[in-house]
């Protein structure tokens, strides 16, 4: 159960750190209609996310990219998510392009998911995506579980 939980901790942070990644973006319906924000690109992007001083999240891409009406966040080139419990890091997830809807808080993995601990359980999947409203994350694909054998004493 807290496997499962730790996962919906992941999707969750994804979606806040693009929604604090445009945190200083004005909300599309405030810009005049004849002026639209062009849109943006940027490479080997990286983002810590702290709350109270303290890291949670840490989110590097090779690019990241936002659409013309701040709505959607792209995610691409193999972007890795490592997420913090206290001042160690707990999970790193990947996968080949993340995108987030600041619309909807809706994120989405695709290209393979792979969520791995710090004690080498890890979970694979061809794509996922999260729902906040009903705090469901939907996994695609074949999904596979692994998790390292214990050592007997």
């Amino acid at each position: 159960m807290r496997r499962a939980s730790t996962i919906l901790v992941v999707a969750g942070l994804l979606g806040g750190a693009a929604a604090l990644w445009f945190a200083g973006t004005p909300e599309p319906d405030t810009l005049s209609p004849a002026v639209k924000p062009p849109a943006t690109a940027v490479t080997k992007a990286g983002i810590v996310l702290r709350h109270r001083g303290r890291k949670q999240a840490e989110i590097e891409a090779e690019r990241v990219e936002v659409s013309a009406d701040g709505r959607t966040t792209l995610f691409l080139g193999q972007p890795r998510v490592v997420v913090y419990e206290g001042e160690a890091p707990r999970l790193t997830v990947t996968g080949m392009r993340i995108r987030f809807d600041r619309a909807t808080q809706d994120v989405r993995v695709e290209g393979g998911l792979r969520v791995t601990t710090v004690r080498g359980e890890t979970l694979t999947a061809r794509a996922a995506s999260w729902d906040p409203r009903q705090q469901v994350m939907d996994l695609s694909g074949p999904v596979e579980a692994t998790f390292p054998l214990k050592r007997l004493r």
